[in-house]
């Protein structure tokens, strides 16, 4: 059950209550935003006081993210190799 939701950036974790949390989550992905949202953050938000049916779906999201940031971070790289 998400009870509470407390990023460490320390050891990178995500802490959903007093048992159970996430690893290897990067500040860079816990800080990604999609359309004004903190994606990671809001999806366990909206699940708040409720059982995580389904904590591989995401750690599958974090996957997502961070394949998300690689690919814009070599898109950026090739439009500043084109336009210098």
């Amino acid at each position: 059950m998400v009870e509470f939701i407390k990023y460490a950036e320390v050891n990178c974790t995500v802490q959903i209550n007093e048992y159970k949390h996430f690893e290897g989550i990067s500040p860079e992905l816990w800080h990604f935003h999609i359309g004004g949202y903190q994606v990671l953050h809001k999806y366990l938000k909206d699940r708040k006081g409720k059982t995580l049916n389904d904590p591989i779906h995401y750690c599958r999201m974090v996957t997502a993210l961070a394949l998300t940031i690689e690919i814009q971070a070599h898109i950026d790289y090739s439009i500043d190799t084109l336009i210098q």
